[in-house]
């Protein structure tokens, strides 16, 4: 398929079809747990990066097929960044740090962004081996998402590990810490863990009810490939340590476990 993600799934450019990707191979992994627990991930995606990403370059349809994608897919990317920009600058300000202070660790505009569908499927199926997305946390500093109203979206609780519904409105956007802020302050924020299961309002003893279709729209805020993701210099962040590594190293890291 023109398009599509290789099979390896990296980089993560283009198509993903239903099962190619496996997140629970990450469940766990921001707290430290490696074993690779796996369900099958019951959706599609289309990812893109920055346009005209030279290192790793974007998967286009054709626009024969798809017209205008390309161009409309382009503009989201810039406007969200600079929502994403503004978002970082207030984090900053609450951590009692300079306003552009996380600016030029994620200006280079390495994120991504993910179209997601989730098809209808059994109610029972998520009873055996399958999953709309596991328990994981985002790679990246944080994560904007625009969701539809279908639901099934719930956070993780780290201290009693329940979960609790994600709602939104379709206009709303919800931002979700990644794995890059738990680092850069030793624990001090932590990354949300969430999935996507049966919405709330699922008959839970109905096997064969049919969970209705799932639209979503994921912008990964990533830092700069260089940057370090290591405990920053500061007293207050030093809780938990961790190593220094690359956000491109770290992002590999995990990577790798979801093909």
């Amino acid at each position: 398929m023109v398009g599509a993600v290789p099979p390896e799934g990296f980089p993560h450019r283009g198509y993903s079809f239903i099962s190619q990707e496996s997140i629970s191979g990450i469940t766990g992994f921001a707290e430290g747990k490696r074993e690779k627990p796996r369900l099958i991930d019951v959706k599609e995606t289309f990812d893109m990066g920055q346009p005209g990403d030279t290192e790793y370059a974007n998967r286009w349809p054709s626009d024969n097929h798809f017209p205008q994608f390309r161009a409309f897919m382009e503009n989201q990317f810039t406007a969200i960044d600079q929502a994403h920009l503004n978002v970082l600058r207030a984090i900053a300000l609450g951590l009692g740090l300079p306003t552009d202070y996380f600016v030029p660790k994620c200006n280079g505009r390495h994120h991504e962004m993910r179209l997601l569908h989730y098809p209808s499927m059994r109610l029972g199926d998520l009873k055996n081996g399958k999953a709309r997305i596991a328990d994981h946390t985002d790679f990246g500093s944080l994560t904007l998402l625009f969701q539809d109203l279908v639901g099934g979206l719930e956070g993780r609780d780290r201290n009693n590990s329940k979960y609790a519904a994600i709602q939104s409105d379709q206009r709303e956007c919800l931002v979700m810490l990644g794995d890059c802020f738990q680092r850069w302050t030793g624990d001090y924020l932590w990354a949300l863990p969430h999935r996507v299961t049966m919405p709330v309002t699922a008959q839970v003893d109905n096997d064969d009810e049919r969970i209705p279709e799932r639209f979503s729209i994921a912008f990964f805020g990533k830092p700069n490939r260089d940057a370090d993701v290591g405990n920053l210099e500061h007293p207050q962040f030093q809780q938990t340590h961790y190593d220094s590594l690359t956000a491109g190293e770290y992002n590999n890291l995990k990577l790798v476990r979801t093909y």
